[in-house]
């Protein structure tokens, strides 16, 4: 019931103005000589209106004006350039503990104009939520979307898109959850003559529990989608058909041909806001630099060409254009091969992800790799952080190949099971299953069995251990595989531990076997106080399908100084050789990879930090390549209303002929905690072999909020 009362009502409003005004001159040779003048003035408004009719019901209002004007001048030719941005809105919300209703309004508004040509894009939103959250009932939300896309003349885009859909979840017991999602979706393209009526239901099932103070353990997921569309085009359009993975993939790795991702659920929990923990902003002086891998387990054989990379915000060209993808496809999450580099990948309009296309690939494991923001992008300060919050897969068919109507179900049933065996040691006994079933196909699985071991000897000793067996029945055949891991640690100082690892697989695909086996011993020690060394010692063997083999022995030793609180020296030396041979080699091919870096850190205070970094690297015959690296911060007040910052970078790469030096001061005032100025400099400079390029970019900005 709504009753009004004097005290609920209420009216806020709160907003920003940001004025910015920039200068950017830029000099480039490649070939010929261009000379680049550009003034622009950026205005940018926002303001939200927030009535309070009653205590459960409210009203906002309001939106955002973006106008970025741009006098140019390119080689004497002068140029002016008009992109407008405009975002009005308005919803209601009714919420009470257990009914909840919204409806909102939405225009996305995008022009673009220069030297007499326009272009424009328009998206308006319809929407209407209603939410039923009854104790001891399943929690029910019905939700209308209506989503219309057209460009102002109607010549290039005019798509209505709507969509019905219900969602019901229920905790039946503390072990036992459903999720069932109903969905309706026509989409209604006029430039290509183009209509799309599809009908959807997901049903999900979770159980797990556990017994006898946790000593055995199971769980279990069923999941099933369909899927019945109906297309007619008269030959223009595209259907996009989402995909249903059964795992997301990520981590860190500057070898993304081989190494193995680590399940990352977040990547495929359709939530679009909250980051799953990896970052292609630009990183900070020292950062981490190497590739982000993400990818996606199928659960099988699965043809894909499509990928959508969800991030936190919204980017400009210049950023969202600067990322080079390289898709990466692989049977077993360990061995990668690389399919196709993407460059650059569409990103937007109005909602914040990159589309990553590609000719279609089939495999059970896809992943991009791609690396953070270069220095050498345009304005790339202002990105120190741009998060990935989600990423999806689809196919994507020609409208002509798809007309008719087509129906597709999906299921997938998955299970496990831990029982420990005894407590000391720790045995534990493994189980697990999935399987997947694709409309007609067979269905496609694995088993596995397997024991673990873990037991702790004493304070100095303790092992792990663990040995398994798959059973998977693939489009491409069967295969069986036997997974094998067993570690020694010891610790015998607080200041001193060492590591024995052997771990290797064995699998027989279709009578064809193949096998990779290896031993690492790390030991790490602090030698003396600010003294701490590391040495890594291991041998590996490769034995692929086709017959090839690879035997690697791989030495590294890092040592790092700490002679002074402000000082930090570093010392890395790697050594990997080997040798490949058999299958569709001639001859044994030597392999064989040498890399030495040094690196010194000095931080005199807490805002003053200084970097440099030499690197040289060796690959078989190649030529040697070196890497220099030197960079540094200031920030003299960074926690005053007078802010001072000073950022350098310089690098060289030898293989390249590339150099890139940047140089970036900038000062802020903060006025008042609602009140800022900002003056900021960029000079930039990268040469290489194939072009000169040099530019440098004055910027005044300020921002209010009220």
């Amino acid at each position: 019931m709504l009753i009004p009362t004097s005290g609920a009502r209420a009216q806020d409003v709160s907003g920003y103005a940001e004025l910015a005004a920039s200068r950017d001159r830029t000099h480039l040779v490649d070939g010929g000589v261009t000379d680049v003048l550009s003034d622009s003035f950026l205005q940018r408004y926002s303001v939200d209106f927030l009535w309070r009719l009653y205590p459960n019901l409210q009203v906002m209002a309001g939106g955002l004006y973006e106008r970025d004007f741009t006098e140019a001048s390119l080689n004497d030719v002068d140029l002016e350039t008009l992109q407008r941005k405009v975002r009005p809105y308005v919803t209601a919300t009714l919420r009470t503990p257990i009914q909840s209703a919204s409806v909102g309004w939405y225009r996305n508004e995008d022009t673009f104009r220069s030297d007499g040509s326009s272009l424009g894009a328009v998206q308006e939103i319809v929407n209407a939520t209603l939410g039923w959250r009854p104790e001891r009932f399943p929690q029910t939300t019905l939700r209308f979307l209506r989503t219309h896309d057209y460009d102002p003349d109607r010549v290039i885009q005019d798509t209505n898109t709507d969509l019905l859909d219900l969602v019901l979840e229920d905790e039946v017991k503390d072990s036992v959850h459903i999720y069932y999602r109903g969905a309706l979706e026509e989409i209604d393209d006029r430039i290509n003559d183009f209509q799309l009526n599809r009908i959807s239901h997901s049903g999900r099932v979770d159980y797990g529990d556990s017994w006898w103070d946790q000593r055995l353990q199971v769980g279990g997921e069923y999941d099933i989608h369909k899927t019945s569309e109906e297309v007619t085009s008269s030959g223009g359009g595209e259907v996009l058909t989402p995909l249903f993975p059964i795992g997301g993939l990520s981590g860190l790795d500057d070898t993304p041909a081989d190494g193995f991702l680590a399940a990352t659920p977040a990547l495929i929990d359709e939530d679009r806001i909250a980051g799953v923990g990896l970052d292609l902003g630009l990183p900070p002086i020292g950062g981490d630099v190497r590739p982000r891998n993400l990818g996606l387990d199928f659960g099988a054989t699965t043809r894909v060409n499509t990928l959508f990379v969800w991030v936190d915000r919204d980017l400009p060209a210049a950023v969202s254009g600067s990322f080079s993808w390289e898709l990466y496809t692989s049977a077993d999450n360990v061995t990668w091969q690389l399919e196709q580099t993407i460059f650059p990948a569409l990103f937007g309009p109005f909602v914040t992800r990159f589309e990553i296309r590609f000719t279609a690939v089939d495999a059970r494991y896809v992943k991009l790799a791609v690396r953070p923001l270069a220095a050498s992008v345009p304005n790339a300060t202002q990105f120190p952080n741009i998060f990935i919050t989600e990423l999806q897969a689809a196919v994507r068919t020609a409208a002509a190949d798809a007309t008719g109507r087509n129906e597709l179900t999906t299921q997938l049933l998955t299970t496990s099971l831990r029982l420990r065996l005894t407590d000391r040691p720790a045995v534990t006994y493994e189980f697990s299953a999935f399987g997947r079933k694709i409309e007609d196909f067979p269905v496609y699985g694995t088993i596995s069995n397997g024991f673990s071991l873990h037991h702790v000897f004493n304070p100095v000793y303790s092992t792990m251990a663990r040995v398994a067996r798959e059973d998977s029945h693939e489009s491409d055949g069967d295969r069986t595989t036997y997974l094998y891991t067993a570690s020694l640690r010891a610790v015998p100082l607080s200041t001193l531990e060492s590591t024995l690892v052997f771990s290797g697989r064995s699998s027989e695909h279709e009578g064809l076997p193949s096998d990779s086996a290896g031993v690492r011993w790390t030991t790490q020690a602090e030698l003396y106080r600010g003294i701490s060394a590391r040495l890594g010692l291991g041998r590996s063997a490769v034995l692929t399908e086709d017959g090839e083999r690879t035997e690697m022995r791989e030495v590294d030793v890092l040592t790092t100084l700490d002679p002074h609180p402000a000082v930090t020296l570093s010392l890395l030396v790697q050594d990997d050789s080997g040798n490949r041979q058999g299958g569709h080699l001639v001859e044994e091919v030597p392999v064989e990879r040498q890399a030495e870096e040094a690196g010194v850190t000095f931080r005199p205070f807490a805002t003053l930090y200084m970097f440099f970094s030499y690197r040289r690297d060796r690959e078989n015959s190649l030529p040697v390549r070196f890497t220099r690296s030197s960079s540094a911060s200031w920030a003299p007040f960074p926690d005053g209303r007078l802010q001072i910052l000073f950022r350098f970078d310089d690098s060289y790469r030898s293989d390249l002929e590339a150099e890139s030096r940047i140089f970036s001061p900038r000062v802020r005032w903060n006025v008042t905690d609602r009140w800022y100025l900002e003056a900021a400099y960029e000079s930039a400079e990268f040469n290489s072999a194939l072009d000169d390029r040099s530019s440098d970019i004055v910027t005044f900005s300020t921002r209010i909020w009220f």
